[in-house]
């Protein structure tokens, strides 16, 4: 949080309510702003933290499941999201970085997946990755016969 300036704003996706419990404790101590938003929340719960997070300069930081918060909210308040924690198909990582992406954003928003070497979550990433690849090869498979082309001739 420190490197981040004044105005900017946090969405901690995570996979787990536990790591959503930890990461409240750890903003509360370092007086940081925030709120939660899992799935045993009532609705009358989430959109209060959603509201906070959207309009009180003071909330600088949602962290919510990625189940619970990653599909139907604006977020545009926030002009950055983090993955600590991966899901298992690429739609699902889309969808709740969309939550920031919509109409009314105004700023860039940035993206961060930290990963540490030989953990589940390196392969997860490769998994991901390899599952985008293949979706887009279904979608446009000329795509992958025009690269190598396109290769080849620049070689």
């Amino acid at each position: 949080m420190a490197e981040l300036d004044v105005d900017d704003k946090v969405i901690l996706f995570c996979e787990y309510q536990e790591s959503v419990a930890t990461l409240r404790e750890h903003c509360l101590k370092m007086d940081v702003g925030c709120v939660t938003l899992v799935g045993s929340d009532s609705p009358k719960k989430r959109q209060k933290a959603i509201d906070a997070f959207q309009q009180d300069p003071d909330c600088r930081v949602f962290i919510g499941t990625r189940s619970a918060a990653g599909t139907g909210y604006n977020l545009t308040a926030a002009n950055y999201v983090f993955f600590l924690g991966l899901p298992w198909t690429p739609g699902l990582q889309d969808q709740a970085e969309d939550r920031a992406y919509r109409n009314g954003q105004l700023r860039m928003v940035v993206v961060k997946i930290p990963l540490a070497e030989d953990t589940i979550d390196q392969q997860l990433w490769q998994m991901l990755m390899d599952k985008r690849a293949l979706a887009s090869d279904l979608i446009d498979p000329e795509a992958e016969e025009q690269s190598k082309q396109t290769l080849a001739w620049m070689l």
